[in-house]
């Protein structure tokens, strides 16, 4: 009878000599209990850090060097090459880190310093150089907790173990039971009564009819934010004239139904799953070839997502059909698993995505639509491809770490919550629209809808109080993005280079909702005035209809500078500005079709043709001030005086654009810029935009980089004008 052939192993010869499991040398003499978790805080030494230099060999045989290089194996980008590939020349920096850190007030007997393992593979070369910085990389081990220990205090900071395969259903449950019995007003979501009016339809999806109900009564419900994807890549069902009466037939929507985008469905498990009733999903809730229900919707967005119990995120994929990963029938597995070994009696485990890796470099934060979702929402359960992430207005938590610290005695280190509500109104609309511009829409029409529910959102705020800007709101309402009551501030937004390729025509060229500007990032944003240094010298009047009727824009919140400014600053005024600001109840809209015409603000301002520079920076620009970026084909060039051909300011252009344009170009004024009280370095003068008109009617091109003073102003002899600004 024949033996049948085994193949044997192969043998691996470092692990022969070696010793499998064996500690490394530099590993072997770490004292990991006072590095990771000391016994006394008070008295610990310094965080712990270490070099391994053979580390691609020691990572074969030594455990926790073999946890060190599995955690660096699930960082996205170059790391897994060159952990694959392993070659010569690279070593290893581990460094411990109080990554979520811990603050303990008073003499509570708990540890108030835990530290994570971090890795960071570098050039031998670079490592041993001055300017080494190691990298902000959240991945690495912690000590994991045991799974029989209950005591917060002992447990907390500690690593969790996660189930692979699925989600903790468990664990969310007590996410949103704690939040709503702990964190008081801060979390809680409003009623819904408000869509109980007769004149308005709010529909939910019943997950246990699996169906489209209407809501006639105060109902509690989740909502989801997800991203829609290529509409012709992948058939997205939704909400029609023609799916409606199947829609809201009983088990139209259930598991099997090939139709149902695979996030939807999931949605639908973990809802129920949960023990909630009732999901609102964007795409099956609003009819989407109904003009009127989608304009009665989307302003309202602030109080659907704000009325929710909670929001759920599909933090991964790129489209509709990526499911939530972890969660659902049929759930799609996490990419990276967790491993786990015991080091000198400690018990480690490797950590999965940190929230802000997870939150740059996933396509749910880089759509438009999803922005609103997402700061709109009291609470949001947001599942990525690694664990799912639990964010209130007071915590943030992992699945994989415990963080969860009800303590009075102990405060955690977590990154601020970013709030868009404390402070001034206008202060929240700043940081709004500079993260707001960054995204990136398929449609670009859509950009001013998807800042709807924000807008309101931002009107509701109450008055700021204080010094700066006392009684400061946004209450008049918006125009075309930008806030009637701050309108002067709001007009003078500026954007660091000129992207004449980038206009949305479909908006006013005044209004930064006018310019797409996603997929720009190097540190580029928005930026607006501080708001206690604008002082109104422009009457603005908005046109309402295609026959060019005209209204006053509500300023009025701006009064509140009128008294700070000195006689000094405006002793040269009138040597530029006239009395006259009132314009025609009706203007001429003939240049402008296809609704166009509400685009046009009318003012009377001081006007001047100036002389510009085709290249820069030259000699009499001012001090230091280069473009950094070449990539942005723009440079910094002098705006001069027409007499002295002295530079009295300096802009921004694009080179190709500049090259085509008139040796002369026209400046209107738009508002002052004072003295800052706390700031006397803060440049004084008159914001100044550089217009392009167009059968008469001006357009935005850019704003000079700083105010321009307002005696150089006066000396090139300016002109005034009444403009049509679209």
């Amino acid at each position: 009878m024949a033996v049948p052939f085994r193949r044997l192993q192969p043998l691996d010869i470092v692990k022969f000599y070696y010793g499998y499991d064996r500690l490394c040398s530099v590993c072997a003499k770490l004292d990991l209990r006072e590095g990771l978790r000391p016994a006394n805080p008070k008295t610990s030494g310094p965080p712990l850090t270490f070099v391994l230099e053979d580390f691609w060999l020691t990572s074969k045989y030594c455990p926790l060097c073999r946890l060190l290089f599995l955690s660096l194996c699930t960082v996205p980008g170059y790391l897994i090459d060159v952990c694959r590939k392993k070659p010569p020349g690279w070593v290893c920096h581990v460094i411990s880190r109080q990554e979520h850190g811990r603050v303990v007030s008073g003499d509570a007997a708990i540890h108030s310093d835990t530290r994570q393992l971090m890795p960071f593979i570098v050039w031998k070369s670079y490592f041993e150089s001055p300017q080494y910085d190691p990298p902000a990389l959240s991945r690495g081990v912690q000590i994991l907790a045991d799974e029989n220990d209950n005591e917060e205090a002992s447990c907390l900071l500690l690593g969790r173990w996660l189930d692979i395969p699925k989600a903790d259903v468990r664990l969310m449950k007590s996410w949103i039971s704690d939040c709503r019995e702990r964190h008081g007003s801060a979390c809680a979501h409003t009623s819904n009564e408000w869509a109980l009016q007769e004149d308005f339809v709010f529909r939910l999806i019943d997950v246990q009819r699996r169906c489209v109900v209407d809501c006639r009564r105060p109902s509690a419900y989740v909502a989801l934010s997800y991203v829609w994807g290529d509409a012709k890549k992948a058939k997205h069902l939704k909400l029609t004239t023609q799916t409606a009466s199947w829609l809201y037939g009983e088990n139209s929507l259930t598991e099997d139904n090939p139709e149902i985008p695979k996030t939807i469905k999931d949605a639908i498990s973990v809802v129920e799953e949960l023990g909630e009733h009732y999901l609102w999903v964007d795409a099956i809730c609003i009819r989407q070839d109904d003009d009127t229900d989608k304009l009665s919707q989307i302003p309202v967005m602030n109080r659907i997502y704000g009325s929710a119990k909670f929001t759920i995120i599909a933090g991964s994929g790129s489209d509709a059909w990526a499911g939530l990963t972890g969660a659902g029938l049929n759930p799609a597995p996490r990419s990276s698993r967790q491993t786990c070994g015991t080091i000198h009696g400690i018990p480690l485990v490797t950590i999965q995505q940190h929230y802000r890796d997870w939150l740059a470099n996933n396509v749910w934060n880089s759509r438009g639509w999803t922005f609103q979702e997402g700061v709109l929402s009291k609470r949001c359960l947001i599942f990525t491809d690694t664990q799912v992430f639990f964010r209130c207005g007071k915590a943030l938590w992992y699945e994989d770490t415990i963080l969860e610290n009800f303590s009075r005695d102990v405060f955690l280190n977590q990154p601020a919550l970013e709030s868009y509500s404390s402070g001034s109104p206008f202060t929240g609309y700043e940081i709004l629209v500079m993260r707001f511009t960054h995204r990136v829409f398929g449609c670009q029409a859509d950009a001013l809808y998807a800042f709807r529910g924000l807008e309101n959102y931002l009107q509701q705020l109450p008055a700021a109080k204080g010094r700066a800007a006392t009684g400061v709101n946004l209450a008049s309402g918006f125009h075309w993005g930008l806030p009637e009551s701050m309108f002067d501030a709001a007009i003078c937004w500026a954007w660091p280079y000129h992207h004449p390729d980038r206009r949305r025509a479909m908006f006013p060229s005044w209004s930064w909702a006018g310019w797409d500007f996603s997929g720009i990032y190097n540190g580029y944003y928005v930026s607006f005035p501080m708001q206690d240094t604008i002082y109104r010298e422009v009457v603005w009047y908005k046109v309402m209809d295609d026959r060019g009727t005209t209204l006053p824009i509500d300023n009025s919140v701006l009064a509140y500078m009128d008294s700070r400014i000195t006689k000094e600053e405006t002793s040269l005024t009138h040597q530029w500005k006239r009395e006259d600001s009132e314009v025609p109840s009706n203007c001429n809209m003939t240049p402008l079709a296809d609704g166009k015409a509400l685009h046009i603000i009318q003012f009377w301002t001081s006007s001047a043709c100036l002389p510009v520079d085709r290249t820069g920076p030259q000699v009499g620009v001012f001090k230091g001030d280069t473009v950094t970026d070449p990539s942005q084909n723009n440079e910094l060039m002098a705006v001069r005086h027409p007499i002295t051909n002295s530079s009295i300011g300096a802009i921004n252009l694009h080179r190709e654009w500049r090259a085509k344009q008139a040796e002369n170009l026209e400046f209107i004024v738009l508002a002052r810029c004072c003295k800052h009280r706390s700031r006397p370095d803060y440049m004084q003068g008159l914001y100044v935009m550089l217009i392009d008109r167009i059968d008469g009617v001006a357009y935005r091109v850019q704003i000079t980089q700083y105010p321009i003073r307002e005696d150089a102003w006066i000396s090139v002899n300016p002109e005034w004008k009444l403009i049509s600004l679209a």
